[in-house]
């Protein structure tokens, strides 16, 4: 087991994408593998701040050693991690993601379409993705979410989902939103045979 750190160009060594905040509790996880790997690389505190700023890009190792924990030797490595992580309100349990990011998910879909079941995926998975975190947190409730899905999808496609959802349950209440996943069966059987190109 080599001591030498990969290099910042290595296919190997820990990434952090800025556009992707969430990526960087990832990239934390990645770094204590390394760190584990290569104990006589990283004996202290210091070392493994430097280490952290090695592989992020310029913009972001400029403002991670602006931190005051980062010259700070009296600053543990954890105070370090911490602060960076207070940069980055996404990676923080209790603000992920909030209605904004539904409201962007479902009004980005409705301009764009869904002409396909890969657009219907696509859109799915992200709207789960958010949706889920904002029901688990008490943010949103089932009608809410129900009723952003409904909006995803242009008028044109919207009508025919709403005929196929009202011959499969002629009761429904008319003032209640169908949930996310009859919408999705249905919009599944309206598109099946849509090529995806």
């Amino acid at each position: 087991m080599s001591d030498t750190l990969p290099s910042r160009y290595d296919k190997h060594a820990p990434r952090f994408d800025p556009e992707q905040p969430l990526t960087l509790l990832r990239y934390f996880e990645d770094l204590a593998d390394v760190f584990a790997a290569h104990p006589n690389a990283v004996p202290n505190d210091a070392t493994k701040k430097a280490v952290v700023v090695k592989y992020v890009p310029m913009y972001e190792e400029e403002l991670w050693k602006g931190v005051p924990e980062f010259s700070d030797d009296s600053k543990s490595f954890e105070d370090f991690k911490g602060a960076v992580l207070a940069l980055y309100p996404a990676v923080k349990e209790d603000q992920r993601y909030s209605v904004g990011d539904m409201d962007r998910v479902v009004g980005e879909r409705q301009r764009v379409g869904i002409h396909n079941l890969a657009d219907l995926a696509a859109f799915h998975r992200d709207f789960l993705l958010i949706t889920r975190y904002l029901r688990k947190n008490d943010i949103i409730s089932v009608r809410e979410q129900g009723r952003a899905f409904q909006r995803g999808f242009q008028p044109e496609l919207w009508n025919k989902i709403f005929r196929r959802l009202q011959i499969k349950d002629i009761d429904h209440q008319p003032d209640t939103p169908y949930n996310v996943d009859e919408v999705y069966k249905a919009v599944e059987f309206i598109l099946h045979g849509m090529s995806a190109i």
